[in-house]
């Protein structure tokens, strides 16, 4: 067989040798092409903001405000800007809402020379864009939004939270010029959340769950996208201060505490969902087990210790904390 091979080799060498270069060739070229569109990219996005903070430093703004940027972004547009008037950046009796000062520049920065049509061989002067095909930063982007939302989008807890350090912008979740940002609907936050989130997409499909997407509770009744002190960006300081918003029978305090449940209901439940019953990380009594371990007492009249088969709550109901002695 070796033999073979090597008078196979030996034919056709030249053809091998050639395939070989061929495909270092591809893999090199992929690689440098690889290379000159990510520079390419940083290129153009320190060209564009270094260009736009000259604009902004000119103040060249339109005389004419929104009516300049409409005659162009239009209904009739493939850009169409119109549906900013449905939402509540378009509202001109929103006391310092873009309206009420620069209006379409208050966001999208002065416009220059951008009305102005390009000679041959030219672009277009930019604008400040928004979106996930923006050539500006997204630093510079949520930039802009933070300028007026700075009571409601704390700048201390957005800065450093896993949403901005993992370059989530405003409009990764908000939609700007529509009258239905479906972020703040309890229905369709689920959507937009898990489309980074993909991981807890499944959620709804199992046993228990906390019913999101169906309108009743959302993402946000628990968590805060822009960022807080708390960890996994909770709004309230703790896990069981979170849970006991809602579940405020197990708040307590109780006489007859249960350890477990005083220091974090995570430590039972799954908070997203479960396959188990109550969002339990396991059906009972494996779960008690995983503290209660070794045999457990027998009971008068229990023939057998077949209790050790039973659940839990059969003798104890009170299994988050009670008052009865």
């Amino acid at each position: 067989m070796k033999k073979i091979l090597r008078n196979i080799f030996q034919q056709h060498k030249t053809l091998f040798f050639s395939v070989w270069v061929s495909v270092a060739l591809c893999v090199f070229s992929a690689a440098v092409s690889a290379e000159l569109i990510e520079l390419s990219v940083q290129d153009l996005q320190q060209d564009i903001n270094v260009l736009l903070e000259e604009k902004f430093k000119t103040a060249n703004y339109s005389q004419r405000g929104a009516d300049t940027c409409l005659a162009c972004h239009n209904q009739y547009s493939d850009k169409d800007a119109t549906g900013i008037f449905s939402s509540g950046h378009g509202r001109v009796d929103i006391k310092d809402g873009p309206f009420q000062r620069q209006e379409c520049e208050t966001c999208h920065g002065p416009i220059g020379e951008h009305a102005t049509w390009p000679e041959e061989g030219q672009v277009r002067e930019p604008m400040v864009t928004f979106g996930e095909n923006s050539p500006v930063s997204k630093h510079n982007q949520n930039s802009v939004c933070l300028n007026c939302h700075q009571d409601d989008h704390n700048k201390t807890t957005w800065l450093g939270s896993a949403h901005q350090s993992n370059d989530v912008g405003c409009t990764s979740c908000h939609t700007l010029h529509q009258g239905d940002d479906k972020v703040r609907d309890k229905t369709d936050q689920y959507q937009v959340c898990t489309s980074c989130h993909q991981e807890r997409k499944m959620d709804k499909h199992k046993r228990s769950n906390h019913m999101l997407g169906e309108g009743l509770y959302a993402c946000s009744s628990c968590h805060n996208p822009h960022g807080t002190l708390n960890q996994n960006m909770l709004i309230q300081p703790t896990i069981n201060q979170t849970c006991t918003e809602c579940h405020t029978e197990k708040r307590g305090p109780f006489l007859n505490e249960h350890a477990p449940v005083a220091e974090d209901c995570a430590l039972c439940h799954s908070p997203h969902s479960s396959n188990e019953r109550y969002l339990l990380k396991q059906r009972m009594p494996f779960l008690c087990k995983n503290c209660h371990v070794g045999q457990h007492q027998n009971v008068a009249g229990n023939v057998g210790s077949a209790i050790n088969g039973k659940s839990c709550l059969n003798c104890h109901s009170d299994i988050h904390g009670g008052n009865q002695l």
